[in-house]
């Protein structure tokens, strides 16, 4: 039977879903290549390592195996391994292995440097969660219930180590993708703005209708994009914000998030715009008035003033989500008091 293991694959025959993958994960790559500090991950796992180097050698040489293998083979890393070449998955599986070789009187002063690292990395409910369960003094608890408590929080700190790098590469994506949204929604904005007025006796052509709604929409989804960076980099970088392995409905809400946000932002600054145009706000000063109440639908205010109010109106209802839901929240309930019978 002829061997097929070594062919080289045809691209044609391969599966739509794997070079998606490929590619999702190049992408990922690239953006925490480009925003995520490197120098700063870096310069984590070193100490890591080098932490890792340190308690390596308090560790006396076990007489018997199966320590005396684990011995070797860490020691053989240490021997041959740089401290950049290891990733986050391997140094785990290390530190792991030498957590059932280092003595009693390192462990007890390992598990500090744990939990302050645990501390560092989770949230304080997190934290709070763990500390609330009683975990063993490391002075004084017996020493199988320290070396299996070290054993827990190693693997929570890889889970948010792990998790941290995951939630740059979500900032990192969010941010590439809302500058691309916002550069094409202000390109598409100067270019119908840019439209000509009809002459006199001329009807106005379909880009000059959308003229000033172009302008309402681009000033809403500037507004949304600017809110959602704020909450964006306000979230603290902690690795249990997020899942290790976070479901695909998650990934792709993920992906189209800025796409929703400058939906979401467009639709409230249309909608905004259509009820100042229908006169709901009266004669307060802080809103754009109309001179002509004759004048098309698609006519923005005559006065530079009233333009700047309604651009800037757009820009706070795609900024502040609840704004117009709120608004139309309030005109239904007035609708329905006069719809209901006085008893």
């Amino acid at each position: 039977m002829p061997d097929v293991s070594n062919r080289p694959r045809d691209s044609k025959n391969a599966q739509p879903s794997t070079n998606g993958r490929r590619y999702l994960g190049s992408m990922a790559a690239f953006l925490r290549h480009l925003f995520v500090s490197r120098d700063g991950y870096d310069e984590a796992r070193q100490i890591a390592f080098q932490h890792f180097v340190l308690d390596f050698h308090e560790v006396p040489l076990p007489p018997s195996d199966p320590e005396k293998a684990l011995y070797e083979r860490v020691a053989a890393v240490i021997r041959t391994t740089h401290d950049f070449s290891l990733t986050w998955e391997q140094l785990f599986d290390y530190e792991a292995t030498l957590l059932r070789l280092i003595p009693e009187t390192s462990l007890r002063r390992r598990i500090w440097r744990l939990r302050e690292e645990f501390q560092r990395l989770a949230t304080a409910e997190l934290y709070d969660s763990y500390m609330k369960s009683n975990p063993p003094s490391p002075d004084s608890g017996p020493i199988e219930q320290v070396r299996a408590d070290a054993a827990f929080v190693m693997e929570e700190i890889q889970r948010l180590r792990i998790g941290r790098v995951r939630m740059e590469g979500i900032r990192a994506w969010l941010t590439v993708v809302t500058l691309l949204l916002a550069a094409l929604s202000i390109t598409a904005g100067a270019f119908v703005w840019g439209v000509k007025d009809p002459k006199a006796n001329e009807p106005p052509t379909l880009a000059f209708a959308f003229k000033v709604p172009a302008a309402v929409a681009v000033a809403g989804i500037a507004g949304s994009f600017f809110s959602l960076m704020g909450r964006l980099y306000s979230i603290p970088v902690k690795g249990d914000l997020i899942d290790r392995s976070p479901s695909r409905s998650r990934k792709f809400l993920w992906l189209i998030s800025p796409f929703l946000s400058a939906t979401q932002g467009a639709v409230a600054a249309l909608t905004l715009f259509f009820l100042l145009r229908a006169g709901i706000q009266g004669q307060l000063a802080i809103f754009p008035q109309w001179s002509d109440p004759k004048l098309p639908l698609w006519e923005g205010p005559g006065l530079p003033a009233d333009q700047a109010k309604i651009v800037i109106w757009a820009f706070i209802a795609g900024f502040s989500e609840r704004l117009v839901p709120d608004m139309l929240t309030q005109l239904a309930d007035k609708a329905s008091a006069r719809q209901t019978p006085k008893a």
